[in-house]
């Protein structure tokens, strides 16, 4: 194992980004965009204003439940794995007591873009989420 988490971190100091080729700087605020599905469902359209009660429901919402997954980018098959997991937690956010009044915010990490694919092609996502990221172009790495 030793072996591979070294090559990970070879690959990850090589694919990292010249600070000129992101578009924030470190230690300073940089409002990042989102991105929600158009009206028919078919793509994903980004926004960097502000959500909207509209969007998003606000006045209804009473609770919140944040849930956070460190993904691990070294397993082999993720996009086969990753599916059966994200079915699971469907399965997970749909037994919350009150959907209608919960917001819920999910936080994956050590994502790469392959997993960002396999996320937002998820139906489940598609109709109840936002996302930040759909690639790599505001990562310091490429990977």
């Amino acid at each position: 194992m030793e072996k591979r988490v070294q090559k990970a971190l070879q690959q990850a100091e090589f694919l990292k980004k010249q600070s000129d080729s992101i578009p924030w700087k470190l230690d300073e605020p940089w409002t990042q965009y989102h991105h929600a599905q158009d009206t028919e469902g078919e793509t994903w359209q980004p926004s960097r204003g502000a959500y909207t009660s509209t969007q998003a429901h606000l006045t209804d919402v009473t609770g919140l439940a944040l849930h956070s997954w460190n993904i691990d980018f070294m397993l082999p098959f993720s996009e086969s794995w990753m599916g059966a997991a994200l079915a699971d937690l469907n399965k997970l956010l749909s037994q919350l007591p009150s959907v209608a009044t919960t917001a819920t915010v999910i936080n994956f990490q050590e994502c790469i873009p392959g997993g960002l694919i396999t996320i937002s092609q998820q139906e489940w996502v598609r109709e109840r989420f936002y996302m930040t990221d759909l690639g790599a172009s505001t990562w310091a790495s490429e990977a």
